[in-house]
């Protein structure tokens, strides 16, 4: 996608980021950092991709996920069966109003396959 996130050092002191393992840090940085990754916050990522760039195994990344699905409001998305992730913040920290950025939301959304997380919410 792009090669350059904002990350904002704030979320090393939010309360929930700070409670979770390790292992959960570097998931949760990676979803926003890994080159795939959508402004809108939404796209592709089969765990064993998630699995050749971290170094993580399988069970950590899904006990991640479920982690980050149970906050409330939940933090992270994840459908397993198609592999597809919805990281919520995304867009709000990472992107912004103008005319490019809405286009590229759209197409990046075109791209991703119909799913219960692409109706989940508006992007």
């Amino acid at each position: 996608m792009v090669g350059y996130r904002q990350t904002h050092s704030r979320m090393w002191s939010d309360g929930w980021f700070a409670e979770l393992q390790p292992l959960h840090k570097l998931l949760f940085v990676y979803l926003f950092t890994n080159e795939r990754a959508s402004v809108s916050g939404i796209y592709e990522l089969p765990v064993r991709i998630i699995q050749f760039d971290t170094g993580l195994d399988r069970d950590v990344i899904l006990s991640g996920f479920a982690e980050f699905a149970k906050a409330e409001p939940a933090k992270v998305l994840y459908d397993a069966e198609i592999g597809v992730v919805y990281v919520r913040n995304m867009l709000k920290y990472q992107g912004s109003t103008s005319p490019h950025v809405k286009k590229r939301i759209q197409g990046d959304l075109k791209s991703v396959p119909e799913c219960a997380l692409k109706r989940s919410e508006e992007h």
